[in-house]
């Protein structure tokens, strides 16, 4: 599997198929290694190797998110690491590009420079466990299940993958520069 993106498109096509006799196992290839990181998966080849062949499986809590895509059709997806709304996608889909030549790191922090300048507010509305949850003028709205939200960039939650939580964490009503300062913490796991 690549990075967590890819890991999650794998994972939600295992639970989509409704197969109870599935088990989706991680050899590690990717940019962004938070997935294994929560998970506790080794990255080095040889040692992710030996622990898929060795058959050792643990349970994770999969959480499932309906959403609106840009053409307003309802889609279903699942995730067990985070799913990022508003500047995480921006900051994805360039620092997936630059990680090539920049590094993970630094890939990474010049694709959220490049989307603070760019990323504008939007309200959002969640619907979480029935009840109706407004986020105005919305930077970004991370739904984690884990602290370890991209790379390097992290939330100062305690949690496990099979513990049955979910943290939502909204940066709001931010300016570019006042996101520089959000965007400090979160790369200190300052932000709780």
């Amino acid at each position: 599997a690549g990075g967590d993106g890819t890991i999650n498109e794998v994972l939600d096509g295992v639970i989509q198929s409704g197969r109870s006799d599935l088990a989706m196992g991680v050899l590690y290839c990717g940019t962004s290694p938070d997935f294994c990181r929560f998970h506790e998966i080794p990255t080095e080849p040889a040692e992710a190797l030996e622990a898929l062949l060795s058959g050792r499986r643990s349970n994770v809590d999969v959480a499932c998110i309906e959403y609106r895509n840009g053409t307003g059709e309802k889609r279903l997806g699942h995730f067990a690491s985070s799913c990022n709304i508003g500047l995480g996608p921006h900051v994805a889909r360039v620092s997936n590009r630059l990680r090539r030549y920049l590094g993970d790191g630094l890939g990474t922090f010049t694709a959220v420079l490049r989307a603070l300048a760019f990323q504008k507010p939007v309200d959002l509305e969640a619907t979480v466990d029935g009840e109706p949850i407004l986020f105005p003028q919305t930077n970004n709205l991370t739904v984690a299940k884990n602290g370890y939200i991209a790379s390097g960039l992290k939330l100062n939650i305690d949690s496990r993958p099979d513990d049955g939580s979910l943290r939502l964490v909204a940066v709001q009503g931010r300016s570019p520069l006042g996101m520089l300062n959000v965007a400090r913490r979160f790369y200190s796991g300052a932000i709780v």
